[in-house]
């Protein structure tokens, strides 16, 4: 492992501070990607990425949503809006599955982006687009790298 510490990640989750856990995880990989400086993700970085870390971040969201949300959560529903390839079509689908997309399927501020009650499955993390904004371009590159990547994972055993 990393050496990083996942207790105050764990402790927002406990407390259902969600987007407070979002820019947690967010911090975290971005550490684990040697992007910090950068602030975002990009698609390099994630295939990079150390599975048993992945995986850690995905236990934590799960464990402390009832699997309402977490990287594997969103990868379920990516694989029932398309699975392989993005437009902005299917991009926004996505993000109107999991609410970053308002009903109108234009794409929420992150400032809106969990400020409803009850968020929807799949909702956070948010970070798994690399960064807390959402044009497709970079957002939508980088979470499809991520979806690659836990689909890698899961030959090794990821969850």
């Amino acid at each position: 492992m990393s050496g990083i510490d996942y207790t105050p990640l764990q402790q927002s989750l406990e407390a259902e501070n969600w987007r407070k856990a979002d820019k947690l995880t967010l911090e975290i990989i971005l550490r684990l990607a040697n992007r910090e400086e950068a602030g975002s993700l990009n698609v390099e970085s994630v295939e990079k990425l150390p599975c048993a870390e992945l995986r850690k971040i995905n236990e934590l969201w799960l464990k402390h949503s009832d699997d309402l949300y977490g990287f594997t959560v969103q990868k379920r529903i990516w694989e029932r809006v398309n699975c392989k390839t993005v437009d902005d079509e299917i991009w926004t689908d996505f993000g109107w599955c999991v609410g970053w997309c308002g009903n109108d399927r234009k794409w929420l501020p992150y400032e809106e982006i969990g400020s409803s009650v009850f968020p929807p499955i799949g909702h956070f993390p948010v970070a798994s687009r690399g960064y807390l904004t959402l044009d497709l371009d970079t957002g939508g590159k980088v979470f499809i790298a991520l979806m690659e990547k836990l689909e890698e994972c899961s030959r090794a055993n990821f969850n």
